[in-house]
């Protein structure tokens, strides 16, 4: 159910739409409502990506499956930046294509999931919430907390009395289980 699936993709504090090839948003969460509109990424007051405007990188990603999975450790995942405002900030955009299935298929062929995420505004990551959807040791869960709290490796090595290999090490570890 179409209203279901808004309930759950809106409360996410990043941008989700699931886009046809031509730049039709299927579905797009209230996140990526905004993100489209405050970087130009839609014509005015439609559903619709701009695509003539839409950076060369990503107008390629959406114009085939082919363009996927090219390089990177993520198969048919790509990854696209839009400059923003200030220097290094701006607006990360993962693109994938959704696969066709028989029974599940609610969209089509030739449609792409999109998430964005804006590096211009800080997001609150709750180390124990992550804990919950991937297997993070109680180590590996402490040196999280204390990154999010803003503290280096070297600092953390130090307030944890551990070498800064081994929390460098605790950090990889959650990288590589969330797949991020």
């Amino acid at each position: 159910d179409k209203r279901l699936l808004m309930q759950i993709i809106d409360v996410l504090p990043f941008g989700v739409a699931v886009v046809h090839r031509d730049g039709t948003d299927l579905l797009a969460n209230s996140e990526f409502d905004r993100l489209a509109g405050a970087y130009r990424l839609r014509r005015a007051g439609a559903a619709q990506l701009n695509v003539a405007c839409l950076p060369l990188a990503l107008r390629t990603l959406l114009s085939s499956t082919e363009a996927h999975g090219l390089r990177g450790a993520r198969p048919r995942h790509e990854a696209v930046f839009v400059a923003g405002a200030g220097e290094g900030l701006g607006l990360f955009l993962e693109v994938g294509p959704i696969s066709q299935h028989r029974e599940l298929d609610r969209f089509g062929p030739d449609v792409f999931l999109i998430s964005a995420l804006d590096s211009n505004r800080t997001h609150q990551i709750k180390p124990e919430v992550v804990q919950r959807f991937f297997p993070i040791s109680a180590s590996e869960l402490q040196v999280l907390d204390l990154v999010v709290k803003g503290m280096t490796n070297a600092e953390i090595a130090e307030a944890r009395g551990r070498a800064l290999e081994t929390v460098n090490s605790q950090m990889k570890a959650p990288i590589r289980k969330s797949g991020t």
